[in-house]
């Protein structure tokens, strides 16, 4: 079973849409263009949607990013896209009464694109190590080379074990010669 309806309920996504147009009015002199926090979408979004924007995003900047394509007919529904506290976005963004007793993260790491996550969530299946039981959602936090600091950015070691194919050369992304782009991934499950 697929958690879309309780990830994304209707009413979850509109009060939090609105209480962003509520903070743009009453805070004009915040940068939200630079914070890119203009509605639910900007923070939690299915992965599918995610990658429409990312290549439109890329195509219309004249960008060139060393990426890692999923395959076209790869099912996602049960994968979204956020910022690194998803723990967070699905309590404030699902119906958190129903699942907040029987949620729990059952892997994580760095991946390349949905797909080798998705991967990792079949293989556990395969093995037994995750029930056929239990409802699953991969949740995907990009990390770009782009907008790391050049002195204490993100580090490979401290999320889990890289699953994906890039040519990994140093201990963190900012100086990383052939990486523009990786997710960090959580798999979590709901009884």
């Amino acid at each position: 079973m697929i958690l879309r309806d309780i990830i994304t309920k209707q009413e979850y996504i509109d009060d939090y849409n609105d209480r962003c147009e509520k903070f743009k009015t009453e805070y004009p002199e915040y940068d939200w263009e630079r914070q890119k926090i203009d509605n639910i979408y900007d923070k939690f979004q299915p992965y599918n949607e995610w990658i429409k924007y990312l290549h439109g995003y890329l195509e219309h900047n004249g960008l060139d990013w060393n990426l890692v394509k999923d395959r076209d007919s790869y099912s996602i529904d049960n994968v979204f896209v956020g910022e690194l506290n998803e723990h967070l976005n699905i309590r404030e963004f699902t119906d958190y009464k129903i699942i907040r007793d029987n949620w729990r993260q059952e892997d994580y790491g760095v991946c390349d694109n949905a797909e080798q996550a998705i991967e990792i969530y079949e293989q556990n299946i395969a093995s037994g190590r995750f029930s056929e039981d239990i409802q699953y959602l991969i949740y995907l936090t990009p990390m770009y080379k782009h907008n790391q600091p050049e002195d204490g950015g993100w580090r490979w070691e401290k999320w889990g074990e890289y699953i994906g194919v890039q040519n990994s050369q140093s201990d963190y992304l900012y100086y990383e010669p052939e990486v523009d782009m990786i997710y960090v991934f959580h798999i979590r499950g709901l009884e």
